[in-house]
């Protein structure tokens, strides 16, 4: 099951504009110009997860801010667990340094690790700052530029070869930043077997690499075949992540010893020091409590299931005799067309063994992007502003469209993975061309809004998604969508309009209900 952000509240506004905001009180003067709106990663604009919090208040109630001792045990754990549960990354905990920021390591891995005159590559466009690091420091800036093909990035692999020749360091951006590029195994690994053939070190800035969005994923450095990985110092660190930037706390993880004692000997001699004490605090509460802030508002199951008549069973386990629930479907029942089928949903799930059926499986989600926003939609209320309460409805709903598109497609691909190679476009993905449907209770084939009571229970939305279904089944927050995965390479939408007196007095036994419960239930079909 994919869990929301468990207390996290996105939607809460905060006024930086007067604190000592960089972001928001320098604005004018770092762009030139009034009115500017920054929209930054580096700094974003809502609070820091809950546990991170926490922990720096615990720390603040110690009272005692002496010198810290530096990397322990508890934090080294709570970075390797990270690293190898995120990233698939085995760090053993002495390659770990710490320091005040990926930028000063730059600068420190410069000094440490080349001598005025060196020639150290960068791939502009890039991130400002690696000019600095490289001309400051009197070396050689040589560039290797980014190409773009077919509208994307990439890696001038012929360029580097000639240039890594003569070369001391190659500062990599993973993911890139500005262009927006995560990197494949394939052309990193490209760039690594160039770096090991010319004995270029290569230093890896991987800050980003948690703000990663699937099917893409961050590949380490470290982890390539292509170089050793005494040639890797890999930079990273939780400030992009958690939004942690002001508390200077970053990670360097160098493999080999001697450069290692050549990057903390230098660190000692320039009195650059190592992260700030409260940083270090939450650096580990991040790595061990921030899992769900990068996780979306979403729940989903995979169930065995059956059908049995017009219901669909789905059940705790393989062994299919504990049944969760059931799911009471409705048949088309107006006039068709002579040859044409009156579907039900249960038709595109295998009946039950006794039934002549096989085993089969389906699907269920709720996914919200409406937390929080009662409060801001309380505050356009109380000044009569329709206009931006109309806006923030409808974002939240496309939000939470969207939000549903993916979580649908990942489990089409990955989880359930019937269609492990599917491969398609955004038109494609517009005009519903993959295989499988999400009937949603209360729309035209699923128009039983009651539905949603045992779905709810099912999945345990409000614990896991942070979302409510109200006595009449309306969800909340409003910008919701619940609904059931259907995998049948024939499954397809349809309407139920109207239904007869005798369709509704086998739902409301199927159902539990009295005849009158349910025609309230299924007024607009009778």
């Amino acid at each position: 099951m994919v869990q929301r952000a468990a207390g996290q509240d996105f939607d809460l506004v905060i006024e930086r504009r007067g604190s000592g905001s960089g972001k928001w009180d320098d604005a004018d003067a770092l762009f030139c110009a009034e009115g500017v709106l920054p929209m930054w990663v580096a700094d974003m604009d809502f609070p820091s997860p809950q546990p991170v919090l926490d922990a720096l208040r615990r720390r603040l109630d110690h009272g005692i801010f002496g010198y810290h001792g530096g990397e322990r045990g508890p934090l080294l754990e709570a970075v390797t667990s990270w690293l190898a549960r995120r990233h698939g990354w085995t760090v053993e905990p002495e390659w770990i340094v710490t320091t005040s920021g990926v930028v000063s390591a730059i600068h420190l891995a410069v000094l440490s690790f080349t001598k005025p005159g060196d020639e150290i590559i960068i791939q502009p466009p890039v991130y400002h700052p690696f000019f600095d690091c490289i001309r400051n420091h009197g070396r050689t800036l040589v560039e290797n530029p980014l190409v773009q093909v077919d509208g994307q990035y990439r890696f001038d692999l012929e360029d580097l070869e000639k240039k890594a020749a003569t070369a001391k360091l190659l500062i990599l951006c993973s993911p890139h930043n500005p262009v927006g590029r995560v990197w494949s195994w394939e052309e990193l690994e490209a760039v690594a077997e160039i770096a090991q053939r010319h004995g270029v070190l290569v230093v890896s800035d991987e800050i980003h690499g948690d703000l990663v969005f699937r099917p893409h994923r961050l590949i380490p450095f470290g982890t390539l075949t292509g170089i050793r990985p005494e040639n890797v110092v890999t930079l990273t660190a939780p400030s992009k992540t958690f939004n942690l930037a002001g508390l200077e706390a970053s990670l360097a993880i160098i493999p080999d010893p001697a450069l290692r004692a050549r990057f903390v000997g230098n660190q000692r001699t320039l009195g650059m020091g190592k992260a700030n004490f409260f940083g270090l605090v939450a650096l580990e509460a991040a790595y061990r409590h921030g899992e769900p802030w990068l996780t979306a508002n979403a729940v989903f199951g995979l169930y065995p299931a059956n059908a049995a008549g017009d219901d669909i069973e789905i059940y705790a386990d393989e062994a299919r005799s504990e049944k969760l629930m059931s799911w009471h479907n409705l048949r088309q029942q107006h006039e068709r067309p002579a040859g044409k089928a009156h579907f039900c949903l249960a038709d595109f799930v295998a009946a039950r063994a006794d039934q002549g059926g096989a085993p089969d499986w389906i699907g269920a989600f709720a996914v919200t992007a409406g937390l929080g926003i009662e409060k801001k939609l309380a505050e356009f209320a109380a000044a009569n502003d329709d206009y931006r309460s109309i806006l923030l409805k409808a974002l939240a709903d496309r939000l939470a469209e969207a939000c549903t598109e993916w979580l649908h497609a990942e489990v089409r691909r990955d989880y359930w993975g019937y269609a492990a190679g599917e491969a398609l476009d955004r038109d494609a993905l517009i005009g519903e061309s993959y295989r499988g449907i999400r009937p949603a209770p209360g729309y035209p084939a699923c128009p039983d809004h009651t539905a949603k009571g045992a779905l709810f229970g099912l999945l345990d939305a409000p614990k896991n998604a942070g979302m409510g279904i109200t006595e009449s089944f309306a969800m909340t927050p409003a910008a919701a969508v619940s609904g059931f995965y259907l995998a049948h390479p024939q499954a397809r939408y349809f309407a139920v309009s109207k239904i007869g007196r005798d369709q509704l007095a086998d739902w409301a036994r199927r159902a539990g209900l009295s005849i009158g419960e349910a025609a309230r239930w299924l007024a607009p079909l009778l």
